[in-house]
């Protein structure tokens, strides 16, 4: 039995079918004939390519109304169809590139015929039409690629004609559509597989497969306009485009053949590219420029490219050239989320010239004409509540700032106030957040520091939105406070500070209501010392400072408003008063000590001395000048976490009262007008007075003459903050209170009250200081404070101090220190009391305080006999004295 068709039969079975009249349903004169085509399947082995001809000769000669609802129609397309799909299988790619090369012969005639067979073979036809276009161009010429006055030829009209018609035909038809599109991202991720390892390209279909795709606009203009999105995230995902570029830069690998005949490399003819398709005002790819400009900026920003010169810098660049294009066209919108790029270019370190091209794009989006206001509020606030950038990056911050406050100007003159009605639903949508506790703490965390970063400074670029911004604040900073006051990360606590202060919503003190100096006062120091108290729980901590730095500078801000600052301050100081800084939680101080150690260390003192537990219990001890470690193994005096962060909390409440100087807004004379206001509080509560010398001659050093001077003692005393802030009142040059006299009468009330503290029945006794260390402390800086009308070897002796008793503490302040002050006539009296005659000599008095000062110190040398080190360090201290 033969394996071939004879010439006779087919020929037979052609006249047969042609002469056979077209019908709608089957009927008995076709059965015989469709019997017969079915049965030519046997010969598709042997002799496809011949049977793919005369298939393709009996069609067009009995289909001229192109009638496929006819039963043998149907049947010999089957057939044609069962044949093309058998030979694909063996790979053999004859039939199929018979049936193309016999329809580009007479495509205006025929390439309905291949549209029927894509429809049943739509992957297929879609993907051997792809090679065959690259092939073709390849034989035929590429004419789109090259400057060329010439027109196309037949073969290239018809190769063209027969590839839009085709494309077309299959993307009309939805089930088979996203089959074409597919085939289109295959051959570019063959393309990619092909260039991976940097390998060469080897064949005709590798080497001019850039250059079809290239053309793709002109050659098959319904396809690319329905790929684009999908190329485009293809090229744009990890930045392949780029890799593209790079690999043909460095290898020169594709190429393509013009109409003279001349081989290009597609490097050399990418200009001429970019020049007639790309960049072309009424090209098809123009109708996404948005999506070209997004790439520009990807490819600009490829360190490996050195395209730098597409990014605009302030020269005229690509996007110059197109923007007029660019605002007149209707374009289509991004095939990637213009928001999210938008983010993620501000995510990548760019400062403010490699943000143009994202601000641009968003600037045309907002600016359409039929766009809603809502649907631009939702881009503010989508951008400001998605941005997640790198905290320290300042030229990330200061690219982010540019792109979305610029954005804001833009929209400003179309919609006035739009930017209010942004924080209104930004700051809505937190508060849920808050409440509902949804979408995690760090959500609101984000969206406050974006907020602090855009109005971190207020300049020319901010104007517009800042009025916005501290309109709003002014008038819901409590309820903003109340996202962040006692949410549980300490950043977003941090953030939300911020954000109160780069408000200045402070400004409009008094003037809205809810937003009074004694509210904004009460709130905000209620809230420092409720945070500062806290600190014992939170040690270790590390965002936990971040708060404390936060709420100072946020006080200081406000303190630049004169009559808040004397609100602010008076509420602070009467907390102090009140013992606010004395409150100590409850907490086991050695697993704190245990969280600051190393695991070495910890290992070290497990197998060591176990601490007495009993000096957890003492409360803290504010010490700054005195160093316990040397004393550490010979006395219990050791400080202890706890007292780290009682001083620690002391030093930065004391900070409140004059931090906000240090701003450039506010001058000498408003400082010392609001340090007078602080001052006159004090006196106003504890009513210091000149008093009479003879009264404490009486007394001193066991007892305390005047009400005022216990009152006065015994605050410096249990509150150890006033010290520092009074110093800092009394010695600062620029508001030096020395003719304010109501000072020297605090002083000298401090300095007798410390005489007999010392020499109280309960503590005369105490065989060392260190068991009062924060009062050896404070008389330490009372000694600062006298430190103007003192010897400088008087003011140095608090170095011997530590080393003393109590008694011996008490006798230096009250044989020597009062001593001197009392009979001193540099001096002429004691501060804070009344002038006395005296007729002793000044040189006299200071040798005859030395004396006694070096005197007890030789007594207390003998007692430290027994401890070497104390010893001889007192005895260096007493050298440095003589």
């Amino acid at each position: 039995m033969s394996h071939f068709c004879s010439d006779h039969d087919l020929i037979s079975l052609s006249n047969a079918i042609i002469s056979c009249i077209p019908t709608k349903t089957l009927n008995k004169d076709q059965k015989p004939i469709v019997l017969a085509i079915r049965k030519l399947k046997r010969f598709i082995t042997s002799d496809a390519q011949k049977i793919i001809t005369w298939n393709y000769n009996t069609i067009k000669a009995r289909n001229s109304n192109r009638d496929m609802s006819d039963p043998v129609n149907q049947a010999l397309v089957d057939f044609m169809k069962d044949c093309i799909l058998f030979q694909e299988a063996v790979n053999n790619t004859g039939p199929l590139d018979t049936l193309f090369n016999l329809v580009k012969r007479e495509t205006g005639n025929m390439t309905w015929l291949l549209c029927l067979i894509g429809e049943r073979l739509p992957h297929l036809i879609s993907t051997r039409l792809h090679q065959y276009l690259i092939l073709g161009f390849a034989y035929y010429t590429n004419p789109f690629l090259s400057p060329s006055t010439e027109p196309l030829n037949a073969d290239q009209k018809n190769i063209i004609y027969m590839g839009d018609t085709v494309f077309t035909h299959l993307i009309n038809i939805e089930k088979n559509k996203q089959i074409v599109l597919n085939s289109l991202l295959d051959l570019i991720d063959q393309y990619f597989i092909w260039i991976k390892d940097n390998k060469p390209l080897t064949t005709d279909i590798q080497r001019y497969t850039l250059g079809y795709l290239l053309s793709l606009p002109k050659i098959a203009p319904t396809l690319f306009n329905e790929s684009w999105s999908l190329l485009f995230k293809r090229l744009f995902e990890n930045n392949a485009a780029g890799s593209m570029f790079l690999y043909e830069k460095n290898n020169n690998a594709s190429i393509v053949k013009h109409t003279s005949g001349q081989i290009q490399d597609i490097t050399s003819v990418f200009p001429f590219w970019l020049t007639t398709i790309a960049f072309d005002s009424n090209g098809l790819v123009m109708k996404h420029a948005m999506d070209v400009a997004i790439m520009l900026d990807t490819l600009g920003h490829d360190d490996r490219l050195s395209l730098s010169y597409l990014i605009p810098t302030g020269d005229k660049t690509i996007l110059d050239t197109l923007r007029p294009s660019l605002e007149k066209l209707d374009l289509n919108p991004t095939s990637i989320d213009l928001i999210d790029w938008s983010i993620s270019s501000m995510k990548k370190g760019r400062g403010v010239d490699d943000l143009k091209i994202p601000l641009f794009l968003l600037q045309l989006v907002v600016l359409k004409k039929d766009v809603e206001t809502e649907s631009v509020i939702n881009m503010f606030v989508q951008l400001i509540i998605r941005l997640d950038r790198p905290k320290q990056d300042e030229t990330c911050n200061e690219g982010a700032r540019y792109l979305i406050l610029s954005l804001v100007a833009s929209t400003e003159v179309k919609w006035p106030g739009l930017f209010h009605l942004v924080l209104e639903r930004i700051f809505s949508r937190t508060i849920a957040m808050h409440i509902a506790d949804s979408e995690g703490s760090m959500n609101v965390e984000k969206i406050l520091g974006n907020l602090a970063m855009l109005f971190e400074n207020q300049d020319q670029l901010s104007k517009t939105s800042f009025q916005a911004f501290k309109a709003y604040l002014t008038s819901h900073w409590r309820q903003v406070l109340l996202l962040f006051l006692n949410h549980p990360s300490m950043e977003c606590r941090a953030m939300g500070y911020r954000v109160l202060r780069n408000s200045r919503f402070w400004e409009n003190a008094d003037t809205v209501e809810g937003c009074e100096s004694q509210t904004i006062s009460k709130v905000l120091i209620d809230a420092w010392f409720r945070h500062i108290k806290a600190r014992y729980i939170r040690f270790g901590q590390d965002e936990e400072i971040s708060v404390v730095e936060e709420q100072q500078r946020l006080v200081a801000h406000c303190c630049q408003n004169i009559e808040l600052a004397k609100t602010m301050l008076s509420f602070a100081m009467d907390c102090i008063l009140g013992g606010a800084l004395e409150i100590f939680p409850t907490v086991d101080v050695n697993a704190l000590q245990q969280e600051k150690l190393s695991l070495y260390d910890k290992v070290v003192r497990e197998t060591g001395h176990p601490q007495p537990q009993h000096l957890f219990k003492k409360p803290p001890q504010f010490v700054t000048t005195l160093d316990f470690q040397k004393q550490e193994e010979e006395e219990e005096g050791f400080i202890d976490v706890r007292d780290e962060i009682y001083v620690d909390n002391i030093e930065r409440t004391a900070a409140l009262f004059y931090q906000f100087s240090e701003l450039p807004t506010l001058s000498s004379d408003q400082y010392l007008d609001i340090n007078r206001h602080i001052l006159n509080r004090l006196f106003s509560i504890w009513v210091p007075n000149a008093v009479s010398l003879d009264t404490y001659d009486d007394v001193l050093p066991r007892n305390i003459p005047y009400q005022c001077d216990i009152a006065i003692g015994n605050a410096f005393k249990d509150h150890p903050v006033l010290f520092i802030i009074f110093e800092k009142y009394t010695s600062d040059h620029r508001t030096s209170t020395k003719d304010y006299p109501m000072t020297n009468d605090i002083i000298r009330s401090i300095l007798v009250y410390f005489i007999v503290f010392w020499n109280m029945k309960e503590v005369v006794s105490v065989p060392t200081t260190l068991k009062f260390a924060t009062q050896l402390e404070e008389t330490t800086r009372l000694l600062f404070l006298l430190k103007p009308v003192l010897p400088e070897f008087l003011v140095n002796s608090y170095h011997v101090f530590p080393f003393m008793s109590a008694k011996d503490l008490g006798d230096i302040l009250f044989q020597v220190i009062w001593y001197y002050l009392r009979w001193s006539t540099t001096n002429a009296n004691i501060p804070g009391i009344k002038k006395v005659v005296t007729t002793t000599n000044n040189d006299e008095l200071i040798e005859k305080c030395k004396k006694r000062l070096l005197s007890i110190c030789e007594n207390r040398l003998k007692v430290l006999s027994n401890a070497p080190s104390w010893h001889d360090t007192l005895k260096t201290i007493m050298s440095n004295i003589k």
